[in-house]
């Protein structure tokens, strides 16, 4: 499968919901590791990202968000 980035920062996971697509973005700078967790969906790019410092931190929002998600769907 071929990998996936976006502004810097490289896919390492994804939840599926319908036609939503939730992932995580992890970027290695001089300053540490940063994350994000962004939505995707098949007529966009990737938006609405939450910015974080903390791997589990961005776990937990990425969980979070796709839980949500289902609960829409």
């Amino acid at each position: 499968m071929e990998q996936r980035s976006n502004k810097g920062y490289v896919i390492t996971d994804s939840i599926h919901i319908g036609s939503a697509e939730f992932v995580i973005g992890e970027n290695k700078t001089q300053f540490g590791t940063m994350y994000v967790t962004w939505q995707f969906n098949d007529y966009s790019d990737f938006f609405c990202g939450h910015y974080l410092t903390v791997r589990q931190a961005a776990d937990e929002d990425l969980l979070d968000r796709a839980g949500l998600e289902l609960k829409r769907y």
